[in-house]
């Protein structure tokens, strides 16, 4: 079975391409270049009528995740899927966001086996490459900024890991983000708890990426963070608890 998404802002579009069907926006993998392979999933670089746009496909049979959704009494979906529903969640939340172009997954017998997700090109840098340049007062001003949205997704009940290389820097200073696969789309309830162990986990991953920030850094991060998050503790309480 196949189910296919279509974003209405991009439905023109596609159409003028003649991509507008579950094959031909699959196929167009062999229109673009590789550049990135790993486990089942490729990401591709296409430039169509002009734009740039990624395409991420996912061939991996789920069967865990699916019986643990139906169980839940929740539709199961594969991951690309998924990353649509987050997207479009943090979208009607007024979080900044990469759009989704169209999306579509498959199943074999009921096993959900292949996604793909079309997304056109977010203007910017990202954040982790930023970062690395930017001489120390524009560290701080980028940690805070960082610290900001991440406390506003848990706000909203978004406790997705963000590290800097899900983020997207324009020229202007904007902040978008990218990637948001999760396993559980969708806003959570908001839980002081769900935040602090959401934060620990961000800041795991990225010292696991080889961004391990210095005490001045987590300092000026852990304020920005607690100006927008749903928690009432100092930042030496917050220190604590990361």
């Amino acid at each position: 079975m196949q189910r296919l998404y279509i974003n209405p802002i991009f439905k023109k579009r596609l159409n003028d391409l003649q991509c507008c069907d579950f094959k031909s926006l699959s196929a167009l993998t062999s229109d673009g270049d590789l550049i990135a392979h790993d486990k089942g999933r490729t990401t591709h670089r296409l430039e169509l009528a002009g734009e740039t746009y990624y395409l991420k496909s996912v061939h991996k049979a789920i069967i865990g995740p699916s019986i643990e959704s139906l169980l839940s009494l929740r539709m199961p979906h594969h991951y690309c899927w998924r990353e649509m529903i987050q997207v479009n969640a943090l979208a009607s939340a007024d979080i900044s966001v990469m759009q989704v172009a169209a999306t579509g997954e498959h199943s074999r017998r009921g096993v959900l086996d292949y996604s793909f997700l079309l997304t056109p090109e977010v203007p910017g840098e990202l954040l982790d490459k930023v970062f690395e340049q930017a001489d120390r007062d524009q560290q701080a001003r980028l940690l805070s900024s960082l610290g900001e949205l991440i406390g506003r997704l848990h706000s909203h009940g978004f406790f997705t890991s963000v590290r800097m290389k899900d983020v997207i820097v324009d020229s202007a200073g904007k902040f978008t983000l990218i990637d948001r696969e999760t396993r559980k789309p969708g806003a959570r309830r908001v839980n002081p708890r769900k935040a602090v162990n959401g934060l620990a986990r961000t800041l795991r991953r990225q010292s696991r990426d080889g961004m391990t920030l210095d005490p001045e850094q987590l300092q000026t991060h852990l304020q920005a963070y607690l100006t927008t998050a749903p928690l009432s503790i100092t930042v030496e309480q917050l220190k604590k608890l990361v």
